[in-house]
């Protein structure tokens, strides 16, 4: 087993539980209850404070700053500095394909976020993307901005299915846009969606 695969396995499994965090938060704004993320001071405090919260532990030397495998595990790993979270006051929806045109198979929908709701030097934002009423079976990839398309999926459906995942993705900033952004990638069958952020990493350093 590579260097990359053995930590990329380590990364995956301590990130569930951050995910089951972001559902709960998902649900808890739903019925409109508040929940407070930890204050922020410095950049380790911030970090250690944040995975507390969250119910991970594991990540605390990860993201502190050690090379993290992308999700393409072929792909040149990355590095992670130090970084901060913020939550945004509200969770937004940032995209509704009801106001536009159902996710087509082979499509590749660039989510560029209001710079005044996401800094466009954000590394990265988590949210919960939905399928809704989809029309066959498939799934969906979320990646970075002006990177390779990772052999991973985000979210599965089927035919009808109306279905949810939390997610955290990778943005880079879109120069001619001004603002940060990501990939959703569709295979198989086309869908609507509904993407909703609830906040994003930043770099302190």
């Amino acid at each position: 087993m590579s260097e990359n695969t053995s930590l990329q396995d380590h990364i995956d499994a301590a990130l569930r539980p951050l995910q089951e965090r972001l559902a709960h938060l998902e649900q808890a704004s739903q019925h409109n209850t508040l929940v407070t993320p930890p204050a922020l001071t410095d950049a380790a405090s911030n970090r250690r404070a944040f995975l507390k919260f969250a119910g991970v532990t594991t990540l605390a030397t990860a993201v502190a700053g050690a090379t993290l495998a992308t999700s393409n595990r072929s792909a040149q790993a990355s590095s992670v500095g130090p970084t901060a979270v913020v939550f945004l006051a509200t969770p937004q929806r940032v995209y509704d394909s009801h106001a536009h045109a159902p996710l087509q198979p082979n499509q590749n929908l660039t989510i560029a976020l209001d710079a005044s709701l996401i800094a466009a030097t954000a590394l990265g934002v988590f949210g919960t993307i939905t399928v809704n009423k989809a029309k066959g079976n498939g799934s969906l990839t979320l990646y970075g901005f002006e990177t390779p398309l990772p052999a991973t999926n985000t979210i599965s459906y089927t035919t009808g299915q109306t279905i949810a995942n939390g997610f955290m993705v990778r943005t880079q900033e879109d120069v001619g846009k001004g603002s940060a952004a990501f990939i959703v990638h569709c295979f198989g069958h086309a869908t609507d969606i509904f993407v909703d952020i609830q906040g994003y990493f930043v770099a302190t350093a």
